[in-house]
């Protein structure tokens, strides 16, 4: 009373078509997740590189404003040039002149 069973063609081809669905499945979730990756990677790197073209900008900015400082620091740094930075923005006469300031009328007309 021994019973064999045998697999029919049916059922063995079922499990290996699932076994084929299971697999491709897999496959499809690795190669999204690996898409995501690089997408993300990707993102990081524009970024990065942004960054780092704003800095290479803003330093070199920041150079050329230094020397305009070194060189505006030794003008002012001599007498001559403090006299001239005093003239400028003080509107201050040198020794020995005078300063005449001009100002307008308030009661006349325009184009009179």
């Amino acid at each position: 009373m021994a019973s064999s069973k045998k697999k029919s063609p049916q059922s063995s081809n079922a499990k290996s078509q699932l076994r084929d669905f299971i697999i491709i499945a897999v496959i499809i979730g690795i190669i999204m997740l690996l898409s995501f990756s690089l997408a993300r990677l990707l993102r990081r790197y524009h970024y990065a590189k942004n960054l780092s073209e704003s800095s290479l900008q803003k330093h070199e900015e920041l150079t050329r404003d230094l020397e305009n400082l070194k060189q505006t620091f030794e003008i002012i740094s001599t007498q001559k040039g403090e006299r001239q930075l005093i003239r400028e923005q003080l509107h201050a006469p040198d020794p020995g002149e005078e300063l005449i300031i001009i100002v307008p009328e308030e009661n006349t007309q325009r184009g009179e």
